[in-house]
């Protein structure tokens, strides 16, 4: 669902989503698919030692924790406003 949001973004916005060398393609194919094939493979591979409960905290915790460091390396405030973002809606989502 992100990727279609952010395929309309970019082409409503005029963003052009051609035109690049072939090795900017590898890396952007490579961001996408390494993280999505180490990330699902790694959670099938803890829950068999772990609880659904803890993993789902856990795999919460990454995403404050990067906003944290975001700021606290980058000095990027739009990180901590970000995770306050994710924080009230992941609190409120079911």
């Amino acid at each position: 669902m992100g990727a279609i949001t952010a395929l309309i973004i970019a082409v409503l916005s005029g963003v052009p989503l051609t035109g690049h060398t072939p090795k900017a393609y590898f890396w952007v194919l490579m961001i996408a698919l390494i993280p999505q094939l180490v990330g699902h493979s790694g959670y099938n591979y803890v829950v068999g030692y772990f609880s659904a409960t803890f993993i789902s905290i856990v795999s919460f915790t990454i995403i404050v924790s990067s906003a944290i460091l975001g700021y606290l390396l980058f000095r990027n405030h739009s990180a901590i406003h970000a995770m306050k973002a994710v924080v009230g809606v992941r609190c409120i989502a079911p």
